[in-house]
């Protein structure tokens, strides 16, 4: 997927599109995709070969309750909130 770059020491807010992808690869190719959260983060950010950390977060998947409620029209924007909610929780 896409992220974004930036020097702050938090992380940006995660949008509605990471939502919209999981659900279009559901529909069209009918797989169980995963989200893996990754930041990368730099010792020293503007100096060129600084050394970079690699971070993971945990593997999610959405409930299929969740992508039962999406194929119906009405729940669209539910289900998408919810789950921006459920990624974007405290671990």
């Amino acid at each position: 997927m896409k992220g974004g770059s930036h020097d702050q020491t938090k992380m940006l807010p995660i949008k509605a599109g990471v939502a919209f992808i999981y659900m279009g690869a559901v529909e069209k190719y009918q797989v169980d995709p995963e989200i893996l959260a990754c930041g990368i983060n730099y010792d020293n950010g503007h100096k060129f070969r600084s050394t970079a950390i690699v971070e993971y977060g945990m593997p999610y998947k959405m409930p299929e309750s969740m992508i039962r409620a999406y194929k119906e029209e009405d729940q669209k924007n539910q289900v998408i909130s919810h789950f921006l909610a459920l990624l974007c929780r405290p671990s």
